[in-house]
Parts: structure tokens; C-alpha cells; sequence
């Protein structure tokens, strides 16, 4: 049986009218370094910038990202996050980066990622969470 892993796709909600835009992008990038460090043990690939203001990461189980999740949110208060956990394999060979990478684990976690934008309602914590058929972690 091929292992699941938890993918972790985040991103700042309406970061695009943050005045101190440039400070905001400094300070996620000095959370995910902190987050790295401190989830190192649980992470299969560390949370890196993929794009803009969304990161995304690669963790052990579910309980990890959701942690991860929890401790990048503490850290970024009061900025708000939308968040996704894809649960499932990886279809390529494990990389430095998540986005050098492929597989249902990433393709969930978008999905997840995009359903939790649309249900955004003014509340600072939305995490939708979406496993592949027969995945365990």
C-alpha cells in the first residue's frame, strides 16, 4: 500500500488590500521558517511559498498539518488564513519543495483549499479537510 501523506495548502484571505503588504509577505515567510523548525520531526517537506501568499507543506498525518495549521495561524494573528488538508500519496519522487512535486495528497488539498475560500463568512478559521478513498493517516 502506497503511505499517505497530509498536504497543507494555506493562503492570507484578501491580502491584495493589506496596506503593508510587503511587511505581511515578511513576516509569513519568518513564520514558516519558525513552523519548520518546530514541526521538522512531523514534516515530510517543509512549508514553503508557492505562490504570492499561499504555502503549502507536506506533513506525516493529519494531525501534524492540522498543528502546523494551528501554530502558522497563532503566528500570523490577525491576519486571516483560508486552509486546505489533502490526505492521500504522492505520485513523484519526494523533492525539497511541494511544488516540484505531484499527486492525489496535493490535488485534494486544493480542492480543500478552494471549498474553504467559498465558504469564508467573516470568521478566522476555516479548514476543510478531504482524504482519497482508503487513506489512512
Amino acid at each position: 500500500m502506497t503511505p499517505a501523506f497530509a498536504c497543507l495548502t494555506a493562503d492570507l484571505v484578501a491580502s491584495r488590500h493589506q496596506r503593508a503588504r510587503a511587511e505581511l509577505q515578511l513576516r509569513l515567510e519568518t513564520v514558516l521558517a519558525e513552523a519548520n523548525r518546530a514541526l521538522a520531526p512531523d514534516l515530510a517537506v517543509p512549508l514553503a511559498v508557492t505562490l504570492g501568499d499561499e504555502w503549502q507543506g507536506l506533513f506525516t498525518s493529519v494531525a501534524a498539518a492540522l498543528e502546523g495549521d494551528f501554530l502558522v495561524r497563532d503566528r500570523l494573528a490577525p491576519w486571516a488564513l483560508a486552509s486546505g488538508i489533502g490526505l492521500g500519496p504522492v505520485s513523484t519522487p519526494p523533492r525539497e519543495r511541494t511544488a516540484l512535486m505531484d499527486g492525489p495528497c496535493f490535488h485534494l488539498s486544493r480542492e480543500a483549499l478552494g471549498r474553504a475560500r467559498r465558504r469564508r463568512a467573516g470568521e478566522t478559521f476555516d479548514v476543510v479537510c478531504k482524504r482519497r478513498a482508503g487513506s489512512k493517516a
